[in-house]
């Protein structure tokens, strides 16, 4: 049998070694140290796609019987319950800090970028499931994880293939960073400019009047449509279907030919989605069909119905939903012209936050990609 991925640097030829992961990882390596007085520690909801997102600084005597795992530069943490996720951690973050026995802690003396990357391989991670107990919470346990067998090339080629993958994940992160950072801006802008802290004016420089208050039912129809099982949706049907959560599946058929402004009404309440053109809108969502009459942008009562908070409309706590009540809720609505400026304003916003979620896809697809072909 031939052990040569199917992308490989060309410097480099020969099989690769037929190994078992406890043969180039120490799993839970022991330890002489003993756990300081005060650390930071690192639980299972602190990893996500291989970025600590935060840690907590505890006192040992606070500290839950599962901080065990003192690590070190370059240690591994893998996540030994729903791997599939895969939030593992490649630890560089210096000292004092502990991590949750829900990880397996892996050392190794090869490479450690490379085997980190090939933890992330679904070759690997099927083999995992393969071990795992349970259904709701799938885990496995350390002795069946250090059996696992895995393929390594030499050394020099592990280091490539890491320092390749790792300039990858390098820009996966920058370029996640710049979607959050978009996102934190949009949001505090959004308040801003409903709050009236942030007002447009018009093209010679002038104010614009004051918004007027009014209720919602002024300025639009607002109804529920005919609810559709999921047992009918079309895998691909011609146009989407949205309910409470935004878009739930496809069906061949619509019941609005105009995008719309919704808000969830059932189970999950006060989300607000604004549809494509031809769409299906379930009787989960309340539909605010905006009348053109009135001259009230739709998409400017879409974010500023985006930043409130429906809680006070929502009955019933088997489930819970929005009725038609929402008719009495109050918005202000400044001149067309006002509206339109915000509507164009944040709508350029979320192309670029748009624009960013694809490049950060096609990026994560790509390196997907090359996972299953630069390993065995």
């Amino acid at each position: 049998m031939s052990l040569v991925p199917k992308i490989r640097f060309k410097e480099f030829k020969g099989n690769w070694v037929d190994k078992k992961l406890d043969g180039i990882a120490m799993i839970n390596p022991p330890t002489k140290k003993r756990i300081p007085d005060g650390f930071f520690y690192i639980d299972l909801e602190c990893v996500e796609k291989g970025i600590l997102k935060h840690s907590k600084y505890i006192q040992k005597n606070d500290a839950p019987s599962r901080a065990q795992r003192i690590l070190e530069s370059n240690d591994i943490l893998f996540q030994m319950v729903r791997p599939y996720q895969k939030n593992n951690l490649f630890f560089n973050n210096g000292s004092n800090y502990v991590a949750s026995t829900g990880y397996a802690q892996l050392r190794t003396k090869e490479c450690a970028q490379f085997l980190y990357q090939l933890l992330h391989t679904n070759s690997f991670v099927d083999q995992v499931l393969l071990r795992c107990t349970g259904t709701s919470y799938p885990a496995i346990n350390t002795s069946d994880l250090s059996t696992i067998p895995i393929h390594i090339p030499t050394l020099a080629e592990q280091k490539k293939i890491a320092n390749f993958l790792t300039t990858i994940d390098d820009k996966l992160e920058a370029l996640k960073e710049k979607e959050k950072l978009l996102k934190e801006y949009k949001q505090g802008v959004v308040e801003k400019i409903f709050n009236q802290e942030i007002r447009f004016k018009k093209d010679d420089g002038s104010n614009f009047t004051k918004w007027e208050e009014t209720e919602l039912s002024n300025i639009a129809k607002i109804y529920q449509s005919k609810t559709i099982s999921q047992s009918q949706f079309v895998s691909n049907g011609l146009y989407l279907v949205y309910g409470a959560n935004g878009v739930i599946g496809r069906y061949n058929q619509y019941n609005h030919e105009q995008k719309q402004v919704i808000v969830s009404c059932r189970g999950s309440c006060g989300n607000v989605h604004f549809t494509r053109y031809k769409s299906w809108i379930t009787g989960n969502a309340m539909v605010i069909n905006m009348d053109e009459t009135l001259q009230c942008e739709k998409k400017f009562i879409y974010y500023q119905l985006s930043n409130t908070n429906f809680n006070y409309l929502i009955t019933g706590s088997g489930q819970p939903q929005i009725t038609s009540n929402i008719k009495n809720h109050k918005v202000f609505i400044p001149t067309l012209e006002e509206q339109q400026k915000i509507a164009s304003f944040l709508t350029t916003i979320d192309e670029k936050i748009a624009l960013l979620t694809s490049q950060i896809e096609n990026t994560e697809n790509y390196k997907q990609g090359l996972l299953q072909q630069m390993f065995i």
